[in-house]
Parts: C-alpha cells; structure tokens; sequence
C-alpha cells in the first residue's frame, strides 16, 4: 500500500506547478522541496505529509544548504550511501529517493533543469525483496492464550487478535471503532483509508474480545485516550507505542514480533493458501484497487 502511495504521487505530479508560488528562491532545491510538503497537506493524507518532512529534514542534516545545481549523479550516490550508513534499509533509502525525483521532475517540469542534467535519467532506485512477517493460525492462537500481566500489552495483544478476525483492520480503524460499530452481529463502519463502507461478521474470537472490553467507559470500543482534536497525528503515535507493546506479547507467546499491519498480511496468506481468488481477496481487505491486492499476493 505504501508503494502505491508513492505511485500516486509520481502521477499526479505533473500538477504541483499548477499550483505553486511565484516568489521565493527557486535556485534553492528546499524551497522546492516546501512547495511539494505545502501542497501535500492540502492535498494528501497526514501520512505522506509526514514522510515529506521527514525526508527533507534528513536532506538537511546531510546539506543544510543545497541548490538546484548541485543536485547531480553524485549527490545522489552520496545521499544513499549516508542514508544506509546511517541504518536506513534499502527501501527505505527507496522510498526516500522516489520522493526527492518527484521534485526534481517538477523543477525539471517548471524549466529551472534542463531535462538531460536529471541525475535519476542515469539512476536507478533499487528496492530489495523483503518477506513479509505473518501469523500462522497456531501462532495467533498462541498469542491469544498466552498469559500476560501488563493491561497495556493486554490491549494491544487483544487488539491485533481483533484485527485479524475482521479481515485485518488496519490500526486506524480500530483506534477509531465506536460501540456502535457492533450492529447485529456485524462489525459496520467506513475505513479511513479509500473511505469504503465494511461490513464484517464477528465470529466467537472477535465477540470474546468485544465482551471483554464493553463496559469500559467512553464511546470507542477501544480506549487509547486519544486527543481527537488531532486524530491523525494521535493515531500514528499511539500505532508506535501499541507495537512495542504487541511485540512484549509476542515475545511471551514466543512467536515471531510483529506489528498491527501484519494482521492484514496474515489474513491474505491465508486466503491465498485457501484458495481464494484475487478479487474476493480485495473486497476481503477492503482494497479499492485490485493492483493493491496483488501487491501483498506477491509478497
């Protein structure tokens, strides 16, 4: 999913220099870079937003200042060697570079490069094959037994046993899950990502864990005591915090340490060993393109 982010960025930016500012130093590659994080936030999710800040500011640690003309084949080479120097996994180090061409092809788009000095028309970004972690049906099993004490890896121990009993939600969603979510045996509600409408049947595993956190006070079947006021940036720091938690669990089930997205890929590999075809995988994960299914048929 997070690639086909960036593919969706690749194609639609043909259109950032419809809307750009016409002051500021355009010989500066950062003031570049601002126009592509400005338009992101009007345009995109918190999530794309975040990683363009935090791409730039990893440029800026390695060249506080940099223009235009010094982006070039060796910059380039340099910033990926720093990049992996500093730990960085390959596709991470990817990831980062597609989102730096992005720019570039707007500069190059808006005649501030000449088209043959793009240092990535002699660059290829590589990404590395990396196998996806996932649950058999005996190692969630033994997730869901293991006897834990701490309440908070407890939450989050129960909240990935959910997740993968509802077709994998992704964590977001079940941040934001209300009580009256639960309708008649089934679990209702609209995904924040691609905003479709689910509707999943809750089996024992999913009623057991619902029981259990039922009288808790508040409205959300799961209580993270978010601040709603910023729910996108609360989510994804409260998504950090529950996976150290879930791997505590994991690590006293003694079972591999994974985090809350590898429900939705446990939930595909057992789909596919089952026999089930692509496009009742995607109304399966709820995915809006079938593309985005095949990606994690592949991996």
């Amino acid at each position: 999913e997070h690639l086909a982010d960036v593919l969706a960025l690749r194609i639609e930016g043909n259109h950032i220099n419809d809307e750009i500012a016409d002051t500021g130093d355009k010989k500066d590659f950062y003031w570049w870079f601002q126009q592509r994080i400005d338009y992101s936030e009007k345009k995109h999710g918190f999530y794309n937003w975040r990683h363009l800040n935090s791409v730039m500011d990893g440029l800026k640690s390695f060249a506080p200042k940099l223009s235009v003309a010094n982006i070039n084949l060796s910059f380039i080479k340099d910033f990926e060697l720093h990049l992996l120097k500093k730990g960085n996994h390959p596709n991470t180090v990817a990831d980062k570079l597609m989102r730096v061409k992005i720019i570039v092809r707007e500069i190059v788009n808006a005649g501030y490069m000449k088209y043959h000095l793009n240092p990535f028309l002699r660059y290829q970004i590589k990404h590395k094959k990396r196998d996806r972690l996932r649950l058999t049906h005996a190692q969630l099993r033994s997730l869901e037994i293991v006897e834990l004490e701490n309440p908070n890896v407890v939450r989050a121990r129960d909240m990935y046993v959910f997740s993968f009993y509802c077709a994998g939600l992704r964590f977001g969603d079940l941040a934001r899950l209300k009580k009256e979510n639960v309708i008649e045996g089934r679990l209702v509600y609209q995904m924040n990502k691609g905003k479709n409408n689910r509707s999943v049947r809750l089996n024992d595993g999913s009623l057991r864990i619902l029981k259990k956190y039922a009288l808790e006070e508040g409205d959300r079947i799961f209580n993270l005591d978010i601040f709603w006021g910023d729910e996108d940036a609360q989510i994804n720091s409260k998504n950090h915090i529950m996976n150290v938690h879930l791997k505590k669990a994991c690590k006293a089930a003694e079972i591999p340490e994974v985090t809350f997205h590898t429900a939705r890929h446990s939930v595909a590999d057992l789909a596919i060993k089952k026999k089930i075809g692509m496009r009742d995988l995607k109304d399966i994960l709820g995915h809006t393109k079938i593309q985005t299914t095949e990606i994690y048929a592949k991996s």
